[in-house]
Parts: structure tokens; C-alpha cells; sequence
């Protein structure tokens, strides 16, 4: 009887780096089987895995030639979500000293907003949905945006990007 407690059956992992934890129930020669190749057998070993659907087969054979098996499942995701600032444009000048920062996560999730070091709110991502933010009133100068989104397996992406505000008109002499 082999018991697998690592990896867990439809758990997802936040790491490509699996660790093998199984018993086995009398002295038996284990085969495992990582996505259908052979692998590190050895319980407590650590196998790298890239992100998306794996499968873990584990065959044991005892001393009289009696096999069984099981299989498990596993997703990994350790990418973090890609963030969009929309607008205003990194980099740019606008002249609206009241802006409405829009932004873009590709996955479900929580965040946060900061202008210049301060918090101006936690966020709710819903994948590829664009969300807009009032920044208040802004008086000229440059302002750094911060946007950060967790998604649902704590996977963290930041992203920083900068304008400047410039709502004075210019000046004409005649």
C-alpha cells in the first residue's frame, strides 16, 4: 500500500520545486512516474516542475512481484499577475489635475493602489476587466503609481509607472 502525502491531490503549488513525500506499507521497489517520465523515487527528494497540470504515477512491486499503484493530479501556478496601467501613460504629462488612473489585471485577485507612497485603497481584480480610479485633485508635479494584485494562490505582481501633472496653461506675451 503506498500512501502519497506530498504533493497533494488537486492542490495547487506556487512552486516548480515538488517534494515527494510517500510511505509504503512493507519493503517494496517504487517506480514513479512524473507527467509519464521517470523520476527522482526517493521519498523526500525534490523534483522542478514548470507551471500547469501535472501527473504523479507511483508504481510499488514487493519481494513476490504483487504491484499496486496510484495516481494524483496537480496544478502549478507560480506566475504572477501582468498588470496594465492604461492610462495616464507611463512617462507622459497630462494637463487634467483631477485623473482617472485605469488599470488591467490578467487574473482574478486583490491589490492594492499608492501615489507618491501613499495607500489609496485596495483593489479587486476580476481578469481583463479595466477598473478605473479617481486620484483626487493633483497639483502639478510627478506622481509615481504603484498597482500591486495578488491572485488567488498568492502569486504577487507590482507594477510602478510614473507621470507628471502640468495644469497651468502657458503664457503669451504680446
Amino acid at each position: 500500500l503506498l500512501t502519497i502525502s506530498s504533493p497533494v491531490a488537486d492542490t495547487v503549488l506556487t512552486s516548480g520545486a515538488v517534494r515527494l513525500d510517500y510511505t509504503s506499507s512493507e519493503s517494496a521497489s517504487v517506480t514513479v512516474l512524473w507527467d509519464g517520465q521517470g523520476g527522482s523515487s526517493e521519498s523526500g527528494s525534490i523534483v522542478q516542475l514548470v507551471d500547469g497540470n501535472h501527473t504523479l504515477m507511483m508504481i510499488a512491486t514487493d519481494n513476490a512481484g504483487n504491484t499496486s499503484n496510484t495516481t494524483l493530479s496537480f496544478p502549478i501556478d507560480s506566475t504572477p499577475p501582468h498588470i496594465q496601467i492604461l492610462s495616464p501613460v507611463a512617462g507622459s504629462a497630462i494637463s487634467d489635475e483631477s485623473p482617472v488612473l485605469w488599470v488591467v489585471a490578467d487574473e482574478d485577485g486583490t491589490g492594492s493602489l499608492e501615489v507618491n507612497g501613499v495607500t489609496l485603497g485596495s483593489v479587486t481584480f476580476a481578469a481583463g476587466v479595466e477598473q478605473s480610479f479617481a486620484l483626487g485633485t493633483l497639483i502639478d508635479g510627478s506622481y509615481d503609481v504603484v498597482v500591486s494584485a495578488t491572485d488567488v494562490y498568492g502569486n504577487e505582481g507590482v507594477l510602478t509607472a510614473s507621470f507628471t501633472v502640468n495644469g497651468e496653461a502657458p503664457s503669451v506675451a504680446v
